[in-house]
């Protein structure tokens, strides 16, 4: 479920974050505890997530409705007697009650799920990466945003991303480096990105060049903009490749598949028209809202379909 919904619970998941109405107490279910199972990258909480016919897409509007952790453990007992995608887990240390009164209270509940909880997502670094792709216009509108909305960004530019820079905007660099609250080398390979053990919200390539997908897909991380792309892929991060490209080959659509299968997002930027953009700015903003759509960063670019 999207932030484009509106749900009718006090928690919920979005994507991979877990977000519980301000102010609301876990609820108190009865004994024994169960604990919660997650199954591959999605965790399973116990709560039932009811869409609302509404279009309202503020998270400040949801209300809740808890289901025990009884029905919870039924439930994945029917997923594994029916044999449908992997065996639930008994992974997790600590009880229902105690996940929901963590997240309440803002704590990192990445002991749920294995990503940040809602009190990081603001605070969290999402790590922007500029290959020499044309289209180097998504990779500064993208640092602009992220500042505007006040989120912290690590940003990586590639000499390639330099020359296309300077040919195709009135940014430099330097411009960028300056709106930027890090920036990194290139050829840095020792930087903070380069560790998974450095927390980040995710990575976002805009534009990803074919050279910079071939890196990512065959986990050739000769600099340092592949190699963040490679770690936040093996720590379980949203990886967003906006691969940009025309027109494409075989080699350019099997490059893309394994990218896909190792767990990164394509997204290209095809831009939509039923919001009828009157400038470029307005089509290049629809696409990075649909990027920031998928670190579950809320933004207030437009450009969303209502309906016809």
């Amino acid at each position: 479920q999207r932030l484009g919904q509106t749900h009718q619970h006090d928690a919920f998941l979005v994507g991979q974050f877990v977000f519980v109405k301000k102010g609301v107490e876990p609820p108190p279910w009865p004994a024994p505890r169960r604990r919660i199972f997650s199954t591959r990258r999605r965790a399973v909480l116990a709560i039932r997530r009811r869409p609302s016919p509404s279009r309202g897409i503020s998270l400040r509007s949801a209300s809740t409705e808890a289901v025990s952790p009884e029905r919870v453990a039924a439930s994945m007992s029917r997923h594994k007697r029916s044999g449908s995608g992997n065996s639930p887990k008994k992974d997790m240390t600590r009880t229902d009650c105690e996940i929901f009164a963590a997240a309440a209270s803002g704590e990192n509940t990445a002991c749920l799920t294995g990503r940040p909880g809602p009190s990081l997502i603001m605070t969290l670094p999402l790590v922007v990466g500029i290959s020499g792709a044309s289209g180097a216009i998504y990779g500064v509108e993208m640092v602009q945003t992220l500042k505007r909305l006040g989120h912290p960004v690590h940003l990586t530019i590639s000499d390639a991303a330099a020359r296309t820079l300077a040919i195709e905007t009135e940014y430099g660099v330097d411009d960028l480096g300056a709106i930027a609250d890090a920036v990194h080398k290139i050829n840095d390979v020792g930087a903070i990105i380069a560790s998974g053990s450095f927390q980040t919200l995710g990575m976002a390539v805009t534009p990803c060049s074919m050279k910079t997908l071939s890196g990512v897909a065959n986990g050739y991380a000769d600099n340092l903009l592949i190699r963040a792309a490679d770690v936040t892929l093996k720590e379980r991060r949203p990886l967003v490749l906006m691969v940009r490209e025309t027109p494409l080959h075989k080699g350019h659509l099997q490059l893309m598949q394994r990218a896909l299968e190792l767990g990164a997002l394509i997204l290209p930027p095809m831009p939509a028209f039923y919001h009828r953009p009157k400038t470029i700015t307005d089509i290049v903003q629809q696409t990075i809202g649909r990027v920031l759509d998928h670190f579950a960063i809320e933004h207030d670019l437009g450009g969303r379909w209502r309906g016809g």
